[in-house]
């Protein structure tokens, strides 16, 4: 948890919206997640404003994309976000820090598990 906190320049308790899929500059299948910010623990980031979270994979027409260990979304859920700001060709994103380690599930105020068998890890030097 430390390392996802030391590593994020955002963290937020927001619920996804919308999501779509699209090609990126790499030719490479992405989601576009939109999250509207519930309540900013990091960052600046304003209650009901909206972010884009870009994770990899996702689908386009009839070609599908998965990453193993990226997060997943589903509209309507609300997450806690450890996520990390980027500037692309397109504007700015976030990316969740660690992939799906930086996506917890929320129930009411409560963390849950996200049922992808992920737990958080240490990197050794």
């Amino acid at each position: 948890m430390r390392e996802l906190v030391r590593s994020s320049s955002l963290i937020v308790i927001g619920q996804v919206e919308s999501q779509t899929g699209r090609y990126d500059e790499q030719d490479r299948i992405v989601t576009d997640v939109t999250l509207r910010v519930e309540e900013c623990l990091h960052g600046a980031v304003a209650r009901s404003s909206r972010i884009t979270i870009e994770r990899l994979g996702g689908v386009v027409g009839d070609v599908g994309m998965h990453v193993e260990g990226e997060a997943r979304f589903s509209n309507g859920q609300r997450v806690l976000l450890f996520g990390q700001r980027y500037v692309t060709p397109r504007g700015g994103v976030v990316r969740p820090v660690g992939m799906a380690q930086g996506v917890l599930p929320l129930e009411g105020d409560t963390v849950m598990p996200n049922g992808e068998g992920l737990g958080l890890v240490v990197r050794d030097a």
